[in-house]
């Protein structure tokens, strides 16, 4: 029923959201075949199978995950790319990312800077979230060829978004992903600036915010 396809395409969606913004608890192996609808009316729900695998940051690199989306998001390139280049130079310890002289290094990122600025002006009229494939795939093609070693969250984030992309868009081929996902990402953000009483190693933090609201059905 139309219906029912519209309620679970929005349904997949927030799901998704809840967890890699709100949650920061990610299933790492989402497929269809790990997706079960489990009930239809009155209110329809998903459940996730097999979570032996997931993803789980530490608050300053989920923090950083959710400011690089939210640029994105807000269709500033520039500032995706420099948050991008800044967390892979601190994690490499590589000056020059393995580039040979400082200039060329410059260069690099310049190139993907680029990149990202010619992505999110190809998105300006709409969400980055709603072609996420093929702008990730543009993205990590940028990455290798500029030498910026992007963490490993933001392969399992983008997997994770893809395959939400496919099968909420396989529901729903007029569901607008970027609209669900923007209120997750402030959300997110706010929570982020909030004083909080866990320590800074603890991965969930002190949260007793229950996010956006989700109309009474269950994630």
């Amino acid at each position: 029923e139309p219906w029912l396809r519209t309620a679970l395409s929005t349904l997949g969606v927030e799901v998704v959201c809840k967890m890699i913004f709100h949650d920061n608890f990610l299933h790492g192996d989402l497929h269809p075949g790990n997706l079960v609808v489990t009930a239809r009316t009155p209110t329809p729900a998903l459940c996730i199978l097999d979570a032996g695998i997931v993803v789980e940051l530490r608050p300053r690199d989920h923090a950083h995950l959710v400011e690089v989306l939210g640029a994105l998001m807000r269709h500033d390139g520039d500032a995706a790319a420099r948050l991008m280049i800044g967390g892979a130079s601190s994690a490499r310890g590589d000056r020059r990312s393995g580039f040979a002289t400082d200039a060329e290094w410059e260069a690099a990122q310049a190139d993907f800077r680029a990149v990202l600025r010619g992505i999110t002006d190809v998105t300006a009229d709409e969400s980055f979230f709603d072609n996420v494939g093929d702008y990730t795939r543009a993205i990590f093609h940028a990455a290798a060829r500029c030498h910026v070693k992007l963490q490993g969250y933001f392969s399992s984030t983008a997997i994770a978004i893809r395959v939400m992309e496919g099968v909420a868009s396989a529901l729903d081929k007029d569901v607008k992903i970027g609209r669900l996902a923007v209120p997750w990402v402030v959300s997110s953000k706010i929570a982020a600036r909030e004083p909080r009483a866990a320590a800074d190693g603890d991965a969930h933090g002190n949260d007793d915010d229950d996010g956006p609201p989700w109309d009474g059905r269950r994630l």
